[in-house]
C-alpha cells in the first residue's frame, strides 16, 4: 500500500485498496522515508517518455526528473497540442449527449459552486449550460464513458497509462468566472493539470520544514513534506479537505496558469484554484 501512495496519476481503482487510518505506531514516530520514496514513483528511465506524444519533449523531461519530488509548472508550453482535446462544438455539447444516451450522466458530470456540489441542476445540454452563465461549475469523468477509439481524450487516457503503467482517469474541470469547483484539499495520487481555456489562479502549500521534526531542514523535498504531514495527521489515504484560514499556516505558492500551460502536482499537496472573470477549462489526469 505504502508504494501505492507515490506511484501513478489519478489511480482510481487503487484508491480503494487504501486504508483509512494509519498505524499508530506510525504516526506517532519518526516516519521513515525510504519507506515512502520507492521505485514505482514513475517510470525507472526516460526512454518511457520518448513516444508520450501528448506532451512535448521539454515537458516530458522536466516532468521526467520532478516526478515525487517537487511541484512543476512549465507556461504555455502546450497551447497547440492541448487543441486536440478541444472538441469543435464544446465539452458540454460533444460529451453530454454521449453520456446522457450511455445512461451515466447523473455520476459522470458534477456541477458545483464554490466548493459545493448541487443536485437540483437539470443534466441537459440547455441545463448545463445555463449552469455555467450562472457561474458554476462542471466536472466530466471520462474515465465512466465508453469513448469512441478516435476520441482524444481516451487517447491521452491510454498513453498516460502505457507510460506509467497504472490505471489514469481523465477529468475536465469547466468554471465559470471567479469560480471555484473544490475547496483546498490534496489527492490520494499524483496529478497532472493542463490548462485548455481560460485563467486559473492556483494555490499550492506545502508544510513549512520546521513541522517535520526529526529531519535536518533541506534534506526534505515538498512531496516528502506532504506526504510526512499526511502520515502525521493520520490521514495517509489522502483527499484532506483544509478551511482557507488553515493554510496560514502553510508555506503557500500563489500562481496563474493560463492557456497552454502544464502543472504536475506529487501526491499530498494542498491545491485549490479559482477561474479569473472568463470561463476556464482545464484538464486534470
Amino acid at each position: 500500500v505504502v508504494c501505492s501512495f507515490s506511484c501513478g496519476l489519478a489511480l482510481v481503482v487503487v484508491i480503494f485498496a487504501f486504508t483509512t487510518t494509519c498505524d499508530a505506531s506510525l504516526c506517532n514516530s519518526t516516519v521513515d522515508l525510504e519507506g515512502l520514496v520507492t521505485d514505482c514513483d514513475g517510470p525507472e528511465t526516460e526512454i518511457a517518455f520518448e513516444s508520450l506524444d501528448v506532451l512535448d519533449e521539454n515537458t516530458r523531461h522536466l516532468l521526467f526528473d520532478a516526478i515525487g519530488d517537487k511541484v512543476l509548472r512549465i507556461p504555455t508550453a502546450q497551447r497547440s497540442l492541448y487543441r486536440q482535446f478541444i472538441p469543435a462544438d464544446g465539452l458540454v455539447n460533444h460529451y453530454i449527449p454521449m453520456m446522457q444516451e450511455q445512461g451515466i450522466l447523473g455520476r459522470g458530470v458534477d456541477v458545483r459552486r464554490r466548493g459545493v456540489k448541487l443536485n437540483n441542476v437539470s443534466k441537459t445540454v440547455t441545463g448545463l449550460n445555463a449552469a455555467l452563465q450562472q457561474g458554476h461549475s462542471l466536472v466530466f469523468r471520462f474515465e465512466l464513458a465508453d469513448l469512441p477509439k478516435d476520441d482524444s481524450m481516451l487517447h491521452l487516457q491510454d498513453e498516460m497509462e502505457r507510460t506509467f503503467g497504472v490505471e489514469t482517469s481523465v477529468h475536465a474541470y469547466i468554471s465559470g468566472p471567479k469560480e471555484r469547483a473544490l475547496n483546498p484539499h490534496t489527492d490520494p495520487y499524483d496529478a497532472i493539470i493542463m490548462q485548455l481555456k481560460g485563467y486559473k489562479h492556483w494555490t499550492t502549500c506545502v508544510p513549512f520544514p520546521a513541522k517535520a521534526k526529526g529531519y535536518p531542514e533541506g534534506t526534505l523535498t515538498d512531496a516528502n513534506l506532504a506526504e510526512l504531514y499526511e502520515h502525521q495527521m493520520q490521514r495517509i489515504k489522502g483527499c484532506t479537505s483544509y478551511e482557507d484560514l488553515f493554510l496560514k499556516q502553510m508555506n503557500c505558492t500563489e500562481f496563474v496558469m493560463e492557456e497552454g500551460d502544464f502543472l504536475y502536482l506529487p501526491k499530498g499537496i494542498i491545491h485549490f484554484a479559482r477561474s479569473s472573470d472568463v470561463q476556464s477549462e482545464h484538464l486534470t489526469l
